[in-house]
């Protein structure tokens, strides 16, 4: 099973990442067992700050960008193909922020 944390960064989700005119400010991923060894998801929630006036919708369109192909990536000791759906919920707080909530999947490759 790849890692919460080697998912996003193999999708390039890294604090501190820049798209458009906002900054990954914070990242925060689990995951669960749908079957051992073999299959997996993630809950993912992505935390932007804006670095200035700002459009949302240019941001997202890059996060979709990111996510749009699946990846190879190796667990401990087997491949998996992993992919990172569009965003379920999309949220602004007061002070501008936005947090994109995700869902990922991990499945073995034999």
């Amino acid at each position: 099973m790849p890692k919460p944390e080697k998912l996003l960064s193999h999708f390039g989700f890294k604090r501190n990442l820049t798209l458009g005119n906002y900054e990954l400010k914070e990242v925060k991923s689990s995951h669960n067992i749908i079957k051992r060894f073999d299959e997996y998801s993630y809950d993912i929630e992505l935390t932007f700050r804006p670095l200035k006036d700002s459009d949302y919708n240019e941001l997202y369109h890059k996060l979709l960008g990111m996510i749009k192909s699946p990846k190879i990536i190796k667990g401990i000791r087997n491949p998996y193909k992993c992919r990172i759906y569009q965003p379920y919920d999309i949220v602004e707080l007061n002070n501008s922020d936005i947090i994109f909530y995700l869902n990922g999947h991990a499945k073995r490759v034999y």
